[in-house]
């Protein structure tokens, strides 16, 4: 165990606010249900929440004016094969596929789809084809899509997708950035379609949701869903701190630790399953010390993983502005 984490960052330079005086400790309660269905957006200053159906998207486009980067629903248990720069009509199987996953953190260096195209401010596209492996909670005729990105610019992408194994012509789907959100979403349900399940930026801290991580401990490295919590990268940072009570963490004490802005900082590791009892047991005393976007400080810690049924996946916090 650890008082803080062993990573150096630095917050970006901010102009003296005014901080309330410390509020109350409070608990929340998350509806994520028992098979995890539900992710749920989180702001700790208003203790605002809206959520949907983690499946309900398959591609998660970055939002800047500049970025490029794509991701796969790592819940669903999606993959990507890049299938090189084929014909796009000759590809009609998943023959002879390698297949690349996303990692937690969706570090840009290391996603599934990698560099597609060049980097702003010449994005030139290099007119490779993907299969995306949409998992397998999906049936054959809809599981498996060809795709092709085609441009990206301050205020599109363009590319062309069609069903692998379920008929149908290709289709060509412009989706547009929207850069008040960190990111912009496509599914392939209803013939394809923009949504955007993400508040924007600006509106939440927390995001608890089904996601997959990869043991790379393991050989091979072993990919696994679990469910845990995100935070917003945009400008969130948090701190661990495994040895001092909850009530013993202070304002002071907080502005002496080291924060990251890891997405996956928080991740699943405040639960652990017992497998004699079957049960999952929170480690309540693993806090972390969140630094939101107003530049407010909060202390958090679990505290359950069931609801007063003793049904699984209701994740139960407390918090407190320090």
């Amino acid at each position: 165990l650890f008082a803080s984490l062993l990573m150096n960052s630095c917050f970006k330079g901010d102009d003296p606010i005014m901080l309330p005086p410390p509020a109350n400790a409070e608990v929340m309660t998350i509806p994520m249900g028992p098979n995890y269905d539900h992710e749920v957006y989180v702001q700790l200053n208003s203790k605002d929440s809206s959520g949907q159906n983690y499946f309900d998207w398959d591609l998660a486009f970055q939002s800047g004016a500049t970025d490029f980067h794509l991701f796969v629903n790592g819940g669903s248990q999606a993959a990507v094969s890049n299938k090189g720069t084929i014909d796009f009509a000759t590809l009609t199987d998943t023959a002879g596929s390698l297949w690349a996953i996303d990692p937690a953190s969706w570090n840009y260096d290391s996603t599934a789809f990698g560099n597609w195209c060049d980097a702003f401010p010449n994005p030139v596209t290099h007119n490779e084809v993907f299969i995306l492996d949409r998992g397998k909670n999906y049936s054959s005729a809809d599981r498996y899509f060809k795709l092709q990105l085609l441009s990206v610019s301050d205020s599109n992408y363009i590319f062309k997708y069609q069903n692998l194994f379920g008929g149908g012509s290709a289709q060509t789907f412009e989706l547009m950035k929207d850069t008040s959100r960190n990111y912009n979403y496509f599914t392939f349900n209803n013939g394809g379609e923009q949504l955007q399940p993400e508040p924007p930026k600006y509106d939440w801290d927390l995001q608890f949701t089904h996601y997959r991580y990869i043991y790379y401990n393991l050989s091979p490295p072993f990919p696994y869903a679990v469910s845990g919590v995100m935070i917003n990268a945009t400008d969130t940072w948090v701190a661990k701190d495994s040895v001092t009570s909850f009530s013993d963490i202070t304002y002071a004490k907080a502005l002496t630790y080291n924060y990251s802005n890891a997405r996956d900082i928080i991740g699943f590791s405040w639960k652990v399953y017992n497998f004699s009892t079957a049960a999952y047991t929170c480690k309540s005393y693993m806090n972390y010390i969140i630094r939101d976007q107003r530049g407010y400080y909060w202390k958090l810690h679990f505290i359950d993983f069931y609801n007063d049924l003793g049904i699984k996946g209701y994740p139960k916090f407390e918090w407190q502005r320090l």
